[in-house]
Order: structure tokens, then sequence, then C-alpha cells
């Protein structure tokens, strides 16, 4: 395990509350806000996002919202504390209760969300974390999802995260390409049932990262 206390933390403090910066890019990791709804039916309804989803629903709604607004309260209450240097390790433990990662929604200068990274304990993998991310098309191509990913992953590997895992549809390429250029590797492949497609059997790609 990665000893934390020897490294600064990632997370700053700004005028809207705590952010990971994206580097080379004028975006940030925040807080998610309950106004946020349009933007997040928007980007999560884009065919090109929405056709990779797996655990999210496609069609998305303003009620599906409802699973990040629910748990606004307690993300950014925990939020408070991942800055400070003295909580590192425990916060880890209060990470694993919460169903996203509190820094999850990428903003723009202007405040909208253009995409979502999250690293979360897995459910299909005792002792991983699994991230999740999407960047708006508008964005990709420009190195948006490279810099977002080790943005996130540099946090985890701050907090004291050993294994993160990714799942693939096979047929996504570029989101495989950009694992790969990250530092994960592809290990195995596992049959679930994705929201996204259909609710039925789906066989996806595992990705593995140790820090």
């Amino acid at each position: 395990m990665t000893d934390s206390s020897t490294r600064s933390s990632p997370i700053r403090n700004g005028p809207d509350g705590p952010y990971l910066p994206v580097p080379g890019h004028d975006l940030r990791l925040t807080l998610w806000r309950e106004a946020d709804v349009d933007d997040a039916v928007s980007l999560f309804n884009h065919p090109v996002i929405g056709r990779w989803s797996i655990a999210r629903p496609y069609p998305y709604t303003e009620a599906h919202f409802g699973f990040i607004a629910s748990s606004i309260p307690q993300i950014t209450q925990l939020a408070q504390t991942m800055g400070r240097e003295e909580d590192a390790p425990p916060v880890l433990a209060k990470l694993a209760e919460v169903p996203l990662f509190p820094l999850s929604a990428l903003r723009d200068t202007n405040g909208r969300v253009v995409g979502f990274c999250s690293i979360a304990k897995s459910q299909k993998e005792e002792g991983s974390w699994e991230i999740a991310y999407d960047v708006h098309p508008e964005l990709q191509g420009k190195g948006v999802g490279t810099a977002m990913l080790r943005t996130m992953l540099g946090c985890a590997t701050w907090l004291g995260m050993e294994r993160v895992i990714a799942f693939v549809d096979p047929d996504n390429i570029p989101s495989a390409a950009l694992l790969r250029k990250v530092g994960f590797t592809s290990v195995q492949q596992r049959i679930l049932e994705g929201q996204g497609h259909g609710d039925h059997l789906t066989l996806f790609n595992v990705f593995e990262l140790m820090l």
C-alpha cells in the first residue's frame, strides 16, 4: 500500500468547495449539486455515452438523477474531510460506504457538468475499487479523459487504494485504449447484467490497475 502520509493532498479548496484540478485543462472534478439534473440528463443521454452504460440506466431520466441527488448530503460531508492530510487513511473506510466518489462531477469554467469520474467500492469483486467515467463527446480526443483518469487515480493512490478495476464492453475500443494509456491491463472477461444494455447479460472485459 502506498504511504499516503508522505504525499500532500491533491484536493484543493475553492469558493465553491473542494475540487480536484485536471492538469492541462480548464476543468475540475467537483461535488454534485441538485441543480445539475439537466446537465446530467443531457450528458448521460448522449448516444455516444449512453450506448456504453453498464450500471447506469439508458435512457437516463430526471428520476434516475435521484440516485445522485440522494447521495449529495453524505458525499458533501465526506468531501470536507478528504483534503486534510491526517484524514487520508480513515476516510478510505468512509468512502467504502458511499455509492460514488464525492468529487466526481467534471465541470468547465462555466460550471456546466461535462463529464463524470468516480471510484467506489466494487460490488462485483471483493477487495477492489471500481472506476467509471464519461467525457462529453465535444471534449473527446483532446486528452481530457486521460488527464481526468490520472487525476482520479492520483487521488486514489494518495487515499491508499490498492487495486482499481474497470469493466468495458469489448466493442468499446476507445475506452479500452484510454485505460491502457493510464496503466490498466486486461485481466479477464466477465458476464454481467448491464442496465444500459437493456437489462440482459453482456460480456465485459475486466481491466486492472495495482496502485
